[in-house]
């Protein structure tokens, strides 16, 4: 994310969103003194998450001062919730051009391609999301040569090309349109995939 954002000239808003304890369930009697075991609670959870965050926002500011990004102006925010919620209100607020988030590697217990959290803010949001895997490597932005666009020719693919081509404006890079079928010699999918490279070449 430092990278992208020193390349494009854009800044960096960090989030943590972090969830306090609901106490759905409050005999009456007891409501008084658990009101108050609750907001002792909050009060912690919020003081260690400013601390995580004020910790975090510190290591990138070094990070990204150590690898030729001073000028990269770096902010941070914290809000408290669900974080699928906070962070789709962020992009409400702050408008982002991209948002760039990670996800824990959970292993294959779903079909799913991204974690829960990602695939909320992806349906809730009209922004580019990037998702960086827990165990991705990647050491610098020039080790990107190629780009992978996979597709099951959804009509929004020509939207989502353009502005895929548009992120891309600062890399040097092959971008290669790829869809999984067990029927490759359909001559329907056939034309839709040449429609779809000729668009993205033009």
């Amino acid at each position: 994310a430092l990278r992208l954002a020193h390349l494009y000239g854009a800044e960096i808003k960090i989030l943590h969103v972090f969830n306090s304890p609901v106490v759905d369930m409050i005999p009456f009697t007891d409501a008084a003194s658990i009101q108050i075991d609750v907001d002792i609670s909050y009060h912690i959870l919020q003081k260690n998450a400013k601390e995580h965050l004020l910790k975090f926002f510190n290591e990138l500011r070094k990070f990204a001062d150590d690898n030729g990004m001073k000028s990269l102006k770096l902010g941070y925010s914290l809000k408290e919730g669900f974080a699928s919620y906070g962070i789709i209100d962020m992009c409400k607020r702050y408008k982002p051009g991209m948002v760039v988030m990670g996800t824990k590697s959970e292993g294959f217990r779903s079909t799913e391609l991204v974690g829960s959290v990602a695939a909320e803010v992806v349906k809730e949001t009209c922004i580019p999301l990037l998702v960086i895997p827990q165990h991705a490597q990647l050491k610098d932005l020039s080790e990107v040569k190629n780009v992978l666009y996979a597709t099951n020719f959804n009509d929004s693919d020509f939207i989502s090309i353009r502005k895929l081509m548009t992120l891309l404006t600062g890399f040097n890079v092959s971008v290669v349109c790829a869809s999984v079928t067990d029927n490759p010699e359909n001559s329907l999918l056939k034309a839709k995939m040449s429609s779809l490279q000729d668009y993205t070449k033009k």
